[in-house]
Formats: C-alpha cells, sequence, structure tokens
C-alpha cells in the first residue's frame, strides 16, 4: 500500500502474454518509469484502475512493448507530472516508443502543457506523448479526424487517436464493363486491351 516507486517494475519480461494490474494499488505512486519496457509479448494491458495522481514521472512507461494493440489512458490522471524535468524530453520522454502495433490510444485527463528542464540553464518546453510510426489521426467527437503525431494538453481525456495502414483498401460490390471499349484477341488466350 506505501509503494511509492513502480518504476521498471516489468521492465524485460518479454515472455509476458497477460499481465492483470487492476489490483495494484497505486495511491502513493511517484514514479512509473518504463515500469512495462520491454514486454515484447503483450498484446493487451489495461491500467484503468490505476491512481497516477501522485505520479511525477512516467518517461517510456511503456517503451518497446511492440505487440500492444490498444492504450486507454483515459482513466489515468497526469497532472502531477514534474514539470521540472532535468532532462530534454520531460517525464514522458519515449513513454510509446517501440509501440510499433499500436493502432489506437484514448488521451488521459489533465495532462500540463509545457515542462522544464535544465540544459546550461532552465529551458521551457511543450509536453506531449509522441505516437510511434505514421498514419495517425485524431478524431473528434463530431467524427473530424485530423493528421497528427503526437498527443497534446488540452484534449478531452478519451480522445481517440486512430493508426490508419498507409495500404488503402478497396471494397467492390459490383462491376460494369463496358465492352465496346475492349477488344478481344482470341490468339492470346483470354487477354483484354482496352482501346
Amino acid at each position: 500500500k506505501n509503494v511509492e516507486d513502480f518504476s521498471y517494475q516489468f521492465y524485460g519480461c518479454n515472455s509476458l502474454l497477460s499481465l492483470d494490474v487492476s489490483k495494484f494499488d497505486t495511491t502513493n505512486a511517484n514514479d512509473m518509469s518504463y515500469m512495462f519496457q520491454d514486454c515484447k509479448k503483450l498484446k493487451t494491458l489495461n491500467v484503468a484502475s490505476f491512481d497516477t495522481s501522485k505520479v511525477t514521472q512516467m518517461q517510456g512507461m511503456f517503451t518497446g512493448c511492440d505487440s500492444l494493440l490498444s492504450l486507454d489512458l483515459s482513466d489515468l490522471d497526469f497532472s502531477g507530472l514534474d514539470d521540472k524535468g532535468s532532462f530534454e524530453g520531460g517525464p514522458l520522454k519515449d513513454y510509446l516508443t517501440g509501440c510499433d502495433s499500436l493502432t489506437e490510444v484514448k488521451s488521459p485527463q489533465d495532462m500540463p502543457a509545457k515542462y522544464r528542464y535544465n540544459n546550461g540553464g532552465e529551458k521551457e518546453a511543450d509536453l506531449f506523448i509522441m505516437l510511434p510510426g505514421g498514419g495517425w489521426k485524431k478524431i473528434e467527437a463530431d467524427g473530424k479526424m485530423t493528421d497528427t503525431d503526437r498527443i497534446v494538453s488540452g484534449v478531452p481525456a478519451g480522445t481517440v487517436y486512430k493508426k490508419f495502414s498507409s495500404e488503402t483498401t478497396l471494397s467492390v460490390s459490383s462491376v460494369t464493363l463496358n465492352m465496346s471499349s475492349v477488344r478481344l484477341y482470341p490468339k492470346d488466350t483470354g487477354k483484354l486491351a482496352a482501346t
């Protein structure tokens, strides 16, 4: 019950197929960095029961979970993230890096807009979660879709981000062929040529 540091808890459990974390008491948690890093075979993970209101660091939390298909962060409270991180990238650096099978992510609650870091002098930068790979769209409540590569502060909790494949699938229910523009060549067994 008094556990504060959950960092690296399942780090490198690359043969783990399933994991039930619904009974974890995270009310005092302050660090979840790299908690599930390299759980390479994990396809689903439900973190809805996590109390993250005191968590200040979550960098790399799901790094390398390359079989994870979807991730719902909508019940997670990001308001406690440390905006005074000492490194560039901040408390969400590499959050989803290497999660290449992800096709859907739902945004968290109350993500701060900025963080500060010290790199030869204090600097301020935008805080965001970079989505892995390309082809992501943010789906608004009205159904409007916007191309994006990141989750930023200010979006409602549970906003859906979907990854669309670069391959286009065409569904054809019927085809009409105008034979006046096709010439048949009997010698070429079945070949058609458009004119």
